[in-house]
Order: C-alpha cells, then sequence, then structure tokens
C-alpha cells in the first residue's frame, strides 16, 4: 500500500527519491516507493538522536560513523551496550526506560516495513516508557564527579546541541 504525495502534479513522475538524509526509509532509498510505516523508520531515527545526542548523519564523523542508524543499530539489542551509547544527560532516567526506549527505537528501524511497530502501538508503546519511574534506591544526585565517561562518542561537539548544557534531572522517561 503506497503513500500518494499531497500534491500531484500532472503529467509529472517522480523518478528519483528525495528527503532527509539519515531519516528516510530504506525502502524508500531503493525504490521511491513510501508504505505506511516508511514514517516510523523516520521516528526511530529521531528516537535514536535523542537516545544518543548524535545527529542523523554527519559527515564531520570517522568514516563507519556518519550515519547514526549504521553505527549504533547493532548496540540497541544489549543492554550493557546501550548503557554505554546513551547521552549522558540521560543517566538520570531510569535504565528499565532506556532499555525499552532503546528496544522500540530498535524495532522502528527495522528494514522491512513489515516488521515495524504500526504507528498506533508505537506511541502506546511510547505512553507505557514514560511512565516508568526510578527506583528511589538508584536515584543518585546529579554531579558532574559521578558521571561515567560516555566511552562511544567521540567528541561533545559532535553532539545534538553542542552538548554544552545538560538535561533538567528528571525521574520519569517523559519524552
Amino acid at each position: 500500500m503506497g503513500v500518494q504525495p499531497a500534491l500531484a502534479v500532472p503529467g509529472y513522475s517522480q523518478k528519483f527519491a528525495v528527503g532527509t538524509y539519515g531519516y528516510a526509509a530504506p525502502e524508500y532509498i531503493n525504490t521511491g516507493h513510501l508504505y505506511v510505516r516508511s514514517d516510523v523508520y523516520g521516528f526511530g531515527v529521531v528516537m535514536l538522536e535523542l537516545l544518543t545526542g548524535f545527529k542523523a548523519y554527519d559527515l564531520s564523523r570517522p568514516t563507519g560513523q556518519t550515519s547514526l542508524v549504521d553505527w549504533y543499530r547493532p548496540m540497541l539489542s544489549e543492554k550493557s551496550k546501550v548503557k554505554k551509547i546513551i547521552d549522558p544527560r540521560m543517566d538520570e532516567y531510569p535504565p528499565e526506560g532506556i532499555n525499552k526506549f532503546a528496544q522500540l527505537i530498535l524495532r522502528c528501524l527495522q528494514n522491512d516495513p513489515k516488521n515495524r511497530p504500526p504507528m498506533s502501538e508505537f506511541l502506546i508503546i511510547l505512553e507505557r516508557i514514560s511512565t516508568i519511574r526510578m527506583n528511589p534506591k538508584s536515584s543518585k544526585p546529579s554531579s558532574s564527579k559521578t558521571r561515567r565517561p560516555h566511552s562511544y562518542h567521540p567528541s561533545p561537539t559532535h553532539r545534538l546541541g553542542g552538548g554544552s548544557s545538560p538535561r533538567p534531572r528528571a525521574h520519569t522517561l517523559g519524552l
């Protein structure tokens, strides 16, 4: 089931895919066809940006790291790796919520659109994740001394927003 463009020009046939590189679904890039779940892929990319603090596509990053999805998607399936790739500004979010968020991202970034969740399911899962609370025993005061280094990130200047201002402390994953 394809999605029709909002403004169709009679006699005009588009022969190539257009869009913002890094956000377009693989099926659109490869065939020019959009499907109902093509947008879910783009949402997955935006959520990966939120999780890592990096832009979707950045030519200033080293080879193999220019595409955020190609670089980080393999790491989303393991909790130990998710801990290492999250933006340090997200350290105050509940680990259970972060891991469920990473799993949702991974589902959204499936190459086959049939394997991505429909938007209705995506929203339900995201709402459930937002209700996960920080365990009071694991809640620690925010301090630069208690933050661990972010091992997979080459430089804070490559982060979204430059990485200069930490997020306010939060006890839920209110995205």
